[in-house]
């Protein structure tokens, strides 16, 4: 076996079988979500509900209207999707989802995947569902000060919906929206454009779904195995990717010990920022007399800063939150250890750094 370019190559039997490494690491992300997939798992409750609502439709829907509600709530319960954004709905029972199911039973969107997000007709469909879902969700509440509020759902409910009863799109979670800006370079935003960019994410690296991943059947709520679609597989591997992504840059929040560790997160920020690492410094040189308040840096005590660091200041609060805590621990790791910023990127950079500290082995 050897590789070629982006591939690998075995050679037997007369034939080349040639496998696409982006193929490759693909299943590796949806294997490493269903390896603890079991019958009685929570990622098991989108098994319950999507084999539920393929085999409940129309009229026959509606007649089982009482059970379809209580499959739909526990699913939505089980994915945590009544906490957080979404936690005023603890003052609802599933019953709640009675007009919802009205609408599943009239609108059915399951023959829709990954390779349908190029045409227009049913990506309008789509994105008509999402809107029309979020009306049938939303509803009036007074809150504690006795004001009249009114439950807007997060594009995780909506989407965690759309997914278990269609199954037409991922959902877009805390990890799967991670994903989508890491790696997709798209917002966590659910239009026609977005939806685009996940088919040609996935379509442009010829990456194919996995014939062999099938749901679990339920008697107990009547429904049969189903395959997994393409959406769910894009929403089990960008689920797993962006949780990578996430568990790293938490990593790199740690406090630096030493100069392995300070190098390590300045080409990580350099990275993210798409900017020569020398470039930092004078971002670096201004953080020591700045703290973070409200995922914003502000200047610490008496501090009065030129007119030049007001405008980097600027640029830095557009940072992403997380570039904005390392950037911090980079800052309070020089200035605490008095370190030449500019001597040791040069000498790293010429190879200096790296001569002298193999000389020590």
């Amino acid at each position: 076996m050897e590789f070629l370019g982006g591939f690998e190559v075995h050679y037997g039997n007369n034939f080349l079988k040639v496998i696409d490494m982006e193929q490759l690491e693909f299943e590796e992300y949806v294997n490493r979500y269903n390896k603890l997939y079991t019958r009685d798992c929570r990622s098991a409750s989108f098994d319950i509900c999507y084999g539920y609502f393929q085999t409940h439709k129309g009229e026959e829907l509606k007649a089982d209207i009482g059970r379809a509600c209580l499959v739909l709530w526990s699913y939505l319960a089980s994915y945590g999707m009544l906490r957080g954004s979404n936690k005023v709905v603890l003052y609802k029972n599933p019953f709640y989802l009675k007009e919802l199911i009205g609408y599943i039973a009239d609108n059915d969107l399951s023959g829709i995947d990954v390779s349908d997000y190029d045409d227009d007709d049913k990506l309008k469909r789509i994105i008509s569902a999402y809107k029309d879902i979020s009306k049938e969700l939303r509803f009036k509440y007074q809150d504690g000060m006795a004001k009249v509020q009114e439950f807007v759902p997060s594009v995780a409910f909506i989407t965690k919906v759309m997914l278990g009863v269609y199954s037409c799109v991922p959902a877009f979670d805390t990890f799967f929206c991670e994903f989508l800006k890491k790696d997709v370079n798209a917002g966590c935003v659910f239009c026609e454009e977005t939806l685009r960019s996940i088919k040609q994410f996935f379509e442009s690296d010829g990456i194919n779904p996995i014939d062999q991943l099938v749901t679990y059947s339920y008697s107990e709520t009547k429904n049969e195995s189903f395959k997994f679609n393409f959406a769910r597989q894009v929403d089990m591997y960008g689920f797993e990717k962006g949780k990578e992504i996430i568990e790293n840059s938490i990593r790199l929040e740690n406090v630096i010990s030493d100069t392995d560790d300070f190098l390590n997160h300045v080409y990580y920020v350099s990275n993210e920022l798409e900017m020569d690492p020398v470039d930092l410094e004078e971002y670096l040189k201004i953080l020591p007399f700045y703290v973070i308040k409200s995922n914003k840096f502000v200047r610490e005590g008496q501090y009065i800063p030129r007119k030049s660091e007001v405008a980097d200041i600027k640029v830095i609060n557009s940072f992403d939150m997380h570039i904005k805590k390392v950037l911090s621990g980079i800052a309070d790791y020089l200035y605490h250890n008095s370190i030449n910023y500019g001597i040791l990127i040069n000498n790293y950079e010429s190879g200096v750094y790296q001569d002298s500290k193999n000389s020590k082995k």
